[in-house]
């Protein structure tokens, strides 16, 4: 499958969607602060809004929908909403393990999670209430490249059919637009979390944000968790703040800057 011959208007908004990810996703907790995460119904409740996410997604699965829109090599918005990408399988492989192949077989297993997975969200600051899917299924494009392992070999594009309703967030929401590839070399799923939090923030507070406020605003942690996770989500968190340094979030003393 090919997709071309794109509409003035179409255009127009691409520019609206492309874009790596956008704020509130980080902010309502889409993602479980983890890269082991549970199928599990979760009901969400923040200053930013409500959302109840049913599935299995978890931080990897965020690095997947990144990479999908980051390395994108075209799209078409179809008359229904939705949003049709064409992106090369072996970027997102790439990026996902952090500069490294991952595996085919995981890759597709984060597929199948994140097209079983239901999405529920409203929005307060965007007006923003929508409810199902983030992606509807995954093709093979007719549009061939050269196997980077093999010259001879060839590999066939991807065509992703983009829900209308994740599209809908894509294209409203605030919109974040930054290299997934560093998130995705970020060790632990609390880290990855807390960094994709303040990605989604325009300024740092005075005196930074509180490691354990944040901790807890991605769900790593709530009023009622034992001292002893606490804790140990602060140590995951501490131990990755050199590769949270290289997405441009910076921990001191367990409070954390955006760098500017």
């Amino acid at each position: 499958m090919t997709i071309k011959n794109k509409s003035k208007i179409q255009k127009a908004k691409v520019l609206l969607v492309s874009k790596t990810t956008t704020a509130h996703q980080a902010r309502l907790q889409i993602f479980q602060p983890t890269r082991r995460p549970q199928f599990i119904e979760r009901i969400i409740n923040t200053p930013y809004g409500e959302a109840r996410i049913k599935g299995k997604l978890g931080q990897q699965h965020a690095d997947f929908i990144e990479a999908i829109f980051y390395y994108r090599e075209d799209l078409k918005i179809l008359d229904d909403g939705r949003i049709l990408i064409l992106v090369d399988p072996y970027k997102i492989r790439i990026s996902m393990g952090a500069g490294k192949d991952y595996s085919y077989s995981g890759i597709k297993n984060i597929a199948d999670d994140v097209m079983s997975a239901i999405i529920d969200l409203k929005i307060k600051l965007k007006n923003i209430e929508i409810i199902g899917h983030i992606i509807e299924k995954i093709e093979k494009s007719t549009i061939l490249k050269d196997n980077p392992l093999n010259k001879k070999a060839k590999r066939a594009m991807w065509v992703i059919t983009i829900a209308d309703t994740y599209a809908k967030l894509m294209a409203n929401d605030l919109q974040l637009y930054y290299n997934p590839t560093p998130i995705a070399k970020i060790d632990t799923g609390i880290a990855q979390a807390v960094t994709r939090w303040c990605l989604g923030q325009k300024d740092t507070p005075n005196g930074g944000w509180i490691l354990d406020n944040l901790i807890e605003a991605v769900g790593g942690i709530n009023k009622n968790s034992d001292p002893h996770a606490i804790r140990d989500r602060r140590i995951e968190v501490r131990k990755d703040a050199k590769n949270m340094k290289n997405c441009g979030v910076i921990l001191e003393n367990d409070r954390i800057f955006l760098l500017k």
